[in-house]
């Protein structure tokens, strides 16, 4: 009986990493960025797009980073600063990063980062946005 549950609860943790994953649909693209890791930042440009964002994610290809925070630069206001803190394997993703005060119109989002890669292969980073 305990094996059953043990089971069930690996089978339930397991659907709900699924549901964590950006899924097709409200996830918007607003654009991707190679980092060369010669620097300590890199930015991505959100141009030609029309309406708000209420969250953004980062999702990483190719190599392994580091990712510290980003800066959120809208085109109207003042920046805002989200913290990650967080390691991203080739192919994962950050947590839903929320932004303040609900939808907003970004133009660019500086990200600061480190390099965990150790073959030397340029990473990836691409920006979705969720209205």
């Amino acid at each position: 009986m305990k094996s059953m549950a043990m089971m069930l609860t690996m089978l339930f943790a397991v659907i709900l990493s699924f549901n964590a994953q950006a899924q097709p649909g409200p996830w918007e693209k607003l654009g991707s960025r190679k980092v060369t890791f010669k620097q300590d930042y890199d930015e991505i440009v959100v141009t030609g797009r029309e309406g708000t964002f209420r969250a953004l994610k980062l999702m990483v290809e190719d190599g392994p980073i580091e990712v510290d925070h980003i800066v959120v630069h809208y085109r109207r206001g003042k920046p805002e600063e989200l913290n990650v803190r967080q390691h991203l394997p080739a192919g994962g993703e950050t947590r839903v990063l929320d932004l303040r005060g609900g939808d907003r119109i970004i133009r660019r989002v500086v990200f600061y980062y480190q390099s965990t890669n150790t073959e030397g292969r340029r990473a990836k980073v691409t920006l979705y946005g969720k209205h």
